[in-house]
């Protein structure tokens, strides 16, 4: 993250020391500034914001103000036997820190919403397995659980961008939403939403670009497509040996 900011034309930091897994530093504060971003003139006509989040990372009760705590019983939560006596818990105030991430995500298109031709794009730097396969919370550099690795990816068009596509264009990207493919396609990405495009064989790694064909998925060496096919993993522990 310090190094693709480092040069940017403007760098405003909000969350100042501190431990940060329990500092009760809600992502609402980026919203006013960015308003006084969007209120200014860019000189250009162009404009690139990159916003990191705390997002969801532990402590997941520290990530949301006492309104978004919407779940805290435990009727809809399929018991697993390898939960302890926290797992509830933790399962509800994750997702109360994924409903306040919504929240956040909305509420920065709605000022985008007519800034013309403007576009989000939005993804995690990585999962969380919350009790999920096994009796773990949290993340790990490794592919024991997809929940480590499988992470949100959206992008939103505001309807003056969409109105400057062709409908091929527009349908092709709606298909995108079905390729698999790993997050080094992000910067790719990126330059395909801001039609800037230059001579790498990397552009077809986009899968919004006419030439994408999706490829094996490897991370740290293992195929991920191989370990977990179609369903598995998502409710139950796959063995190491996959």
């Amino acid at each position: 993250i310090v190094r693709l900011i480092s040069g940017a034309d403007r760098k405003i930091y909000l969350n100042k020391g501190g431990d940060q897994a329990y500092a009760r530093s809600y992502d609402e504060k980026i919203l006013p500034v960015l308003d006084d971003i969007l209120a200014l003139p860019s000189p250009s006509g162009k404009r690139l914001i990159l916003i990191h989040t705390m997002g969801s990372h532990v402590n997941y009760a520290s990530r949301y103000p006492e309104e978004f705590a919407r779940f805290t019983g435990g009727n809809d939560i399929e018991e697993k036997p390898w939960f302890t006596g926290k797992a509830v818990k933790y399962i509800n105030n994750y997702d109360n820190s994924i409903l306040y991430t919504d929240h956040i995500i909305a509420s920065v298109m709605e000022r985008l919403r007519n800034i013309p031709g403007s576009a989000l794009l939005f993804f995690s730097d990585h999962g969380e397995e919350v009790f999920d396969t096994r009796k773990h919370h949290g993340h790990h550099d490794s592919v024991d659980s997809r929940y480590y690795v499988d992470i949100p990816f959206l992008v939103w068009l505001s309807d003056s961008y969409r109105s400057g596509l062709s409908p091929e264009t527009l349908a092709r990207w709606q298909k995108a939403c079905d390729f698999p493919f790993i997050n080094n396609a992000a910067p790719y990405i990126m330059m395909d939403l801001c039609k800037i495009s230059f001579r790498t064989p990397h552009m077809k790694d986009s899968p919004l670009s006419p030439d994408f064909l999706p490829t094996p998925r490897f991370i740290h060496g293992i195929n991920y497509d191989s370990r977990y096919p179609g369903n598995a993993g998502i409710k139950e522990p796959v063995p190491l040996h996959r």
